[in-house]
């Protein structure tokens, strides 16, 4: 059985794939599965072709992604600033950084690349911007 935020379903893995993978399989790990979906007797079933744990694409596709962070210029310190900083220099990588940022003085949010930061959105790294930004500001996407 797997499952994600809509329901869950029976995955079929022979055993090629299974001896490929075999370390992924195991309760509570995300994973990419791809493979096709089979409806013999009604009910869907995914037959896979290989799984591939999330961390590692995050990884392998860093130069594909983009990290958006939304700030409001009125609720940020120096601090702030400088913890942002050094978080973006201790996660060194290959993905882009966007800022979208909020000011009371202007009329529109103002886009800005981050050229001198590039970084590795690993999970301590995102963890640590929605500690200082909040949640809801700080987003990982596929990039154009």
């Amino acid at each position: 059985q797997i499952e994600d935020l809509k329901g869950s379903t029976e995955m079929l893995i022979f055993s090629e794939v299974y001896d490929r993978h075999q370390g992924l399989i195991v309760p509570d790990t995300v994973v990419l599965a791809e493979g096709t979906i089979s409806k013999k007797d009604n009910t869907p079933k995914i037959i896979a072709n290989s799984l591939e744990r999330v961390e590692n694409l995050r990884e392998k596709f860093q130069g594909q992604l983009e990290l958006k962070v939304k700030l409001r210029t009125s609720e940020l310190s120096k601090d702030d600033l400088l913890q942002m900083a050094t978080l973006f220099s201790t996660h060194k990588g290959e993905t882009p950084i966007r800022f979208e940022i909020r000011s009371d003085h202007a009329k529109k949010p103002i886009n800005m690349n981050v050229r001198k930061f590039v970084v590795e959105p690993s999970n301590e790294l995102l963890l640590g911007l929605r500690d200082l930004v909040g949640r809801k500001a700080v987003h990982l996407s596929r990039g154009k």
